[in-house]
């Protein structure tokens, strides 16, 4: 309680930020560049991926302050996870793993323990990082690797044959939706446009020539899929502009 009074007017602007406070010294570790994401404001930020997590645990281990930059850390993952999942509600896995850690190191709280929990956050921070970065290895932007994703939550087993496939579904159905919410005016509010949205998710499911679904997909399948996509679009891009 203490803590979070004293850190009150503190704002971190994410994860990399207080890992170069933790690294103490910005160098050629580090890369800063500028970056715009829809819906949040440019600045500079740093490119995760460049940081030398080898180096960073051997700074920690000189700190005297652990408690205080673990907790640093903690919110920053947090926030961090909490941006990731509302782009992508399948990644709620990443924030079960998350309280699994701080769970373990709310129970004891000895040097051995902070400095074991200081290297399960970073391995952690850098799986988040290569999270963010699948989209460019899927080749799909953010909102059609979310799509993407739900599709295939039951379907593990795919080739990369019947991947490209669903691929290629989640982008045509992303942008069949998009051209329909940019002919609506505030569609959440009215049922027959919210029908509508969903009409054309479910339509979009069943596809056109190569948009069509592996034959692994059950007819049952499209039903449920609508459902998830429709959820997933009415909280995305309800209110959003």
């Amino acid at each position: 309680a203490l803590y979070k009074r004293l850190m009150k007017k503190r704002e971190v602007a994410d994860i990399s930020q207080v890992m170069v406070e933790l690294q103490s010294v910005v160098d050629q570790a580090v890369v800063v560049r500028k970056i715009k994401e829809a819906g949040s404001d440019s600045g500079n930020r740093f490119d995760i991926s460049k940081i030398d997590f080898d180096r960073l645990k051997q700074e920690f281990a000189r700190r005297s302050d652990k408690k205080t930059q673990l907790m640093s850390l903690e919110q920053a993952i947090a926030d961090q996870i909490e941006r990731m999942m509302r782009k992508n509600p399948m990644r709620s896995d990443f924030y079960e793993r998350f309280q699994k850690i701080i769970e373990n190191y709310n129970q004891e709280t000895d040097r051995a323990t902070i400095e074991r929990t200081f290297e399960e956050l970073l391995n952690l921070v850098q799986d988040l990082n290569r999270e963010e970065q699948r989209g460019v290895r899927e080749n799909l932007d953010e909102d059609q690797l979310a799509i993407f994703d739900l599709l295939i939550q039951k379907h593990n087993d795919l080739n990369t044959q019947q991947r490209n496939r669903v691929k290629a579904v989640a982008a045509d159905l992303l942008a069949k939706v998009k051209a329909i919410l940019a002919e609506l005016d505030r569609w959440w509010e009215k049922d027959n446009a919210k029908a509508l949205v969903r009409n054309t998710i479910e339509h979009a499911l069943y596809g056109e020539g190569d948009r069509t679904l592996p034959d692994t997909y059950e007819l049952e399948d499209l039903g449920i899929l609508t459902d998830s996509v429709y959820r997933w679009v009415l909280e995305t891009y309800a209110e959003a502009g």
